[in-house]
């Protein structure tokens, strides 16, 4: 069974991509070394995709 893990984003923008730097690192050949950001957007947050070669599913979408 995959590793699950949590983050509290408490209003701020979180970085996700295959990176030991990143906020939440994704360690999977899959995703890119800057993969996506979520952002918030009032009371949502944004997933906003950073133009990779392997898009997100739910690019520059409101979660």
């Amino acid at each position: 069974m995959p590793e699950t893990r949590s983050l509290l984003l408490k209003h701020r923008s979180v970085s996700l991509r295959r990176d030991p730097q990143a906020a939440l690192e994704l360690d999977a050949l899959i995703v890119s070394r800057r993969h996506a950001t979520i952002e918030p957007d009032g009371q949502r947050y944004l997933l906003r995709d950073h133009m990779t070669s392997l898009r997100s599913q739910e690019s520059n979408s409101l979660l």
